[in-house]
């Protein structure tokens, strides 16, 4: 398998690199957006839900699906269950990865990671 990949334990495309053990995997030139930018991680969860979660910050009081964490306004659940009138994002909004809590380790959206390779779901 992949070395890195899984990174976050939910995607496998969500790949370490540049710091040790990962040495052997270059980090692309551009690096991994903050956390305050990425889809999930601006949600805030004790238990991450099995609902799918983004960011939409065209949430407003009230509107199904947000305020999803109980804390950010535009943290916002879609695409299964009581949501599945409200569509995830697709394409590379949706390719971030999801950590409860920021490695200090570097990492990035690796498409070439799937299940079963190791080193994927570095999230």
């Amino acid at each position: 398998g992949m070395h890195g990949c899984w990174a976050d334990g939910v995607h496998a495309q969500c790949r370490f690199c540049g710091r040790f053990p990962f040495t052997s995997i270059p980090c692309p030139t551009a690096p991994a957006p903050p956390a305050s930018e990425t889809s999930a991680a601006a949600c805030v969860f004790e238990n991450q839900p099995q609902t799918p979660v983004f960011v939409d910050k065209s949430c407003r009081h009230g509107m199904k699906g947000c305020l999803a964490d109980g804390v950010h306004m535009s943290c916002r659940f879609c695409g299964e269950g009581d949501y599945t009138g409200i569509p995830c994002p697709v394409g590379e909004e949706s390719e971030r990865c999801t950590f409860d809590v920021e490695p200090t380790t570097h990492y990035y959206w690796d498409r070439q990671c799937h299940m079963g390779m190791l080193g994927c779901m570095a999230d």
